[in-house]
C-alpha cells in the first residue's frame, strides 16, 4: 500500500534528521496532530498515521486488531527511506506506538531511537472491565465523552455522524481489548510518558509502569488536565518530545540516560 494511504506527512524531508511517527487516539484520524509539525526540529519529518476506515481510507474496513494495525504502519515506513525512527501516540495511539516499536525491533534488530506515550497506562495493565461495547451508539459516545471529553459537539448533534463515529470507536475499543501483552526483552531506547493529573484512565502508577518495557530510566511528565490534556499543553508536550528525541540521537543510544521526572 502506498505510504500516502497510511501517513499524513506534515513536512516531507529528503534527508530527515529523524522521522517522528504519531499515532492518534481512539476514534480520531490524522487531523488531530496536523498542527504539531512546527513544534519539532525543522530538520525532522513528522508523519501522522491514518488508521483504516477514516480520513482518506474511509473506503477500507476498520481494523479491530491492534497488532495488525501496528504492523501495517511499520510496513508502510519502508518506502519512505531511511531515517532514525521516533514513535509517539496518544491514548490508544500510545499502545499502538509501543506495539509498532516492538514490531520494528523484530524486523530490524534495533529499537526506534525514542518512544513517547501520552495518556495511556502501561501495556501490562488491561482496560478495566465494563459494558461499553454493549451500549447503543448515542450512549456509547456520551459515556465516553462524559468520562474523557474529546467528542466534537457537531458530531454529538448529528445522528449520522454519531453513528459513524461510534462504529470507529467500537473497532478501536475492540482492538485495545483484544491486545494481549506478552512481556519480552525491554526496549533498549528512551521511553517518555506524558499524563494528565486528572485522567481517570492513566493514573500516575499506571504511567510509571512503562518502566517495565524499557531498559533505560523512564521519564515522566505530568500536566494539569484530564485524558485530553495534551490539547491544552501541545507546545510543552512537543518541546519535551523534541528534546528527548534529540538527546537520544546525541547519545547514539549508547549508555543509559539519566532519569528525569517533571
Amino acid at each position: 500500500m502506498r505510504p500516502s494511504r497510511w501517513f499524513l506527512r506534515l513536512n516531507p524531508q529528503p534527508d530527515p534528521l529523524f522521522r517522528l511517527v504519531m499515532f492518534p487516539n481512539a476514534g480520531a484520524g490524522a487531523g488531530v496532530f496536523r498542527s504539531w509539525s512546527t513544534a519539532f526540529d525543522p530538520r525532522a519529518e513528522v508523519c501522522v498515521v491514518r488508521p483504516p476506515g477514516r480520513d482518506n481510507r474511509s473506503d477500507e474496513p476498520l481494523c479491530a486488531d491492534l497488532e495488525e494495525f501496528a504492523a501495517g504502519a511499520v510496513d508502510a515506513l519502508a518506502p519512505l527511506g531511511p531515517a532514525p525512527l521516533a514513535l509517539f501516540g496518544h491514548s490508544m495511539g500510545g499502545l499502538a506506538a509501543y506495539v509498532a516499536a516492538v514490531e520494528w525491533r523484530r524486523r530490524t534488530g534495533a529499537p526506534p531511537v525514542w518512544l513517547g506515550v501520552a495518556a495511556r497506562r502501561a501495556p501490562q495493565f488491561r482496560r478495566r472491565p465494563d459494558a461499553l461495547l454493549e451500549l447503543p451508539d448515542f450512549e456509547l459516545a456520551m459515556v465516553l465523552n462524559g468520562r474523557y471529553g474529546g467528542i466534537p459537539a457537531e458530531v454529538a448533534a448529528d445522528p449520522d455522524l454519531l453513528a459513524h463515529y461510534a462504529r470507529i470507536l467500537r473497532a478501536d475499543i475492540a482492538a485495545m481489548d483484544g491486545y494481549t501483552h506478552r512481556p519480552g526483552d525491554p526496549l533498549d531506547c528512551p521511553v517518555e510518558v506524558f499524563g494528565g493529573r486528572r485522567d481517570p484512565d492513566a493514573t500516575e502508577p499506571e504511567l510509571t509502569g512503562w518502566q517495565e518495557v524499557t531498559s533505560r530510566p523512564l521519564r515522566r511528565h505530568m500536566f494539569d488536565g484530564g485524558h485530553f490534556f495534551l490539547h491544552d499543553h501541545r507546545e510543552a508536550v512537543a518541546t519535551a518530545a523534541n528534546r528527548g528525541i534529540l538527546a537520544a540521537l546525541d547519545t547514539g543510544l549508547t549508555g543509559p540516560a539519566p532519569a528525569r521526572w517533571s
